[in-house]
C-alpha cells in the first residue's frame, strides 16, 4: 500500500499523516478490505541535498494500521520499482542493470548475428526477457544522472543488434506487440 501525503510544516504534517491514516483505516473497514501492516512501510521523502543518516526526523510519529505501527524505511520496492527516500531511483537502477547484464550474457548466444535461430523466436525472447526491463523507464527521467550513467555504459557494451530478417528494418521494435 502507497499512501502519499504531503506537508510544508512538520508538527501540522504530523496531525494530517495521523488524520488521513485513521480515516483509510475506517474506509478499509467500511469496505471489509485487510491490510496486512507488515507489508505496509512508512517513507519520508527528503528533498533536502544535506544528506543525513537516520531513517525519519526525531519528531515523526508511529503510525498505526490495526492497532499495529507501519515501521519507517530508507527505501521500499513498490510495484516493481524500488524508492528512495530522495527519490533518485539509485537502487531500482542498480537492479535494472543487474538484470539487463544476466540476460545479455546469457542470451547474446542466442540472439547474436551468428545464431542460427529464427527471426521470431529471438523477438518471443526479447518480449520475454528484455521488454520487462522498460518497465517503469520513465522513472529514469528523474533519475540521478550518475546512476544513468552505468545504464548507458552497459548500453554501448552491448549495442550489437540481431540481424535483419528479410522483408524488415533489421532491428526489434519496442513498440510493437
Amino acid at each position: 500500500m502507497l499512501i502519499d501525503i504531503f506537508t510544508s510544516s512538520s508538527s501540522l504534517g504530523n496531525q494530517k499523516k495521523k488524520k488521513a491514516i485513521d480515516e483509510l483505516t475506517r474506509w478499509f473497514q467500511i469496505w471489509r478490505i485487510e491490510v496486512n501492516p507488515e507489508k505496509s512501510a512508512a517513507i519520508f521523502f527528503n528533498y533536502s541535498p544535506v544528506k543525513k543518516k537516520e531513517v525519519v526526523p526525531y519528531n515523526s510519529p508511529t503510525f498505526r494500521i490495526n492497532k499495529s505501527s507501519i515501521p519507517w524505511h530508507h527505501k521500499y520496492k513498490y510495484l516493481g520499482i524500488t524508492l528512495d527516500k530522495h527519490l533518485h531511483f539509485k537502487d531500482h537502477i542498480k537492479r535494472v542493470r543487474q538484470n539487463a547484464q544476466l540476460y545479455l550474457s546469457r542470451l547474446s548466444g542466442m540472439i547474436g548475428k551468428k545464431s542460427k535461430m529464427s527471426l521470431r523466436n529471438k523477438c518471443t525472447l526479447y518480449k520475454v526477457c528484455i521488454r520487462p526491463m522498460t518497465y517503469a523507464a520513465p522513472v529514469f527521467a528523474h533519475a540521478n544522472p550518475k546512476a544513468l550513467y552505468q545504464l548507458q555504459v552497459l548500453k554501448t557494451t552491448s549495442a550489437e543488434e540481431p540481424p535483419a530478417h528479410p522483408g524488415t528494418s533489421g532491428t526489434i521494435s519496442s513498440t510493437g506487440t
